[in-house]
């Protein structure tokens, strides 16, 4: 299992804050949540959106706020291309299937040259053909668009 958690919309405040007591009472919760912060339209990150700072960089990931404004409108994107790999690859893991999509994320262009630790946006497609790098062909039925 894996939990995708909107960031918030406080506007900056680092969720290593609240959730680095967590982690250090328990370690291996950290490795099966993703937190998702927003984007604005010019793919910076919206003003509104929280940032994971130091402890929750690894597990953090941008996406666009496509209808609304929020980190909660972000994370359904997120949550759902999560979805659309397991369905996909089911032989992959969620913690696998998360490290992938992490690992595709593209740096945003304002962090570009810059320090960018947790500043990466969803790339699902990506995501997909690193998954199909990594597994057998995916499930036809379900991915023949790929």
């Amino acid at each position: 299992m894996l939990l995708v958690i909107a960031a918030g919309n406080e506007g900056g405040v680092e969720l290593s804050d609240k959730f680095t007591p967590i982690f250090h009472t328990y370690p291996a919760l950290q490795s099966r949540l993703l937190f998702v912060g927003a984007l604005d339209v010019l793919q910076d990150v919206a003003t509104y959106s929280n940032l994971p700072g130091a402890s929750c960089a690894n597990d953090f990931i941008f996406a666009p706020a496509v209808a609304r404004q929020g980190t909660s409108f972000a994370t359904p994107l997120v949550a759902g291309s999560l979805a659309l790999l397991k369905e996909c690859f089911s032989t992959l893991d969620m913690v696998r299937i998360k490290q992938i999509l992490l690992s595709t994320a593209a740096p945003l262009p304002s962090y570009t040259g810059k320090e960018n630790i947790g500043r990466k946006q969803l790339d699902a497609f990506q995501a997909f053909m690193e998954a199909k790098k990594q597994t057998s062909k995916p499930k036809e039925e379900t991915c023949a668009i790929m």
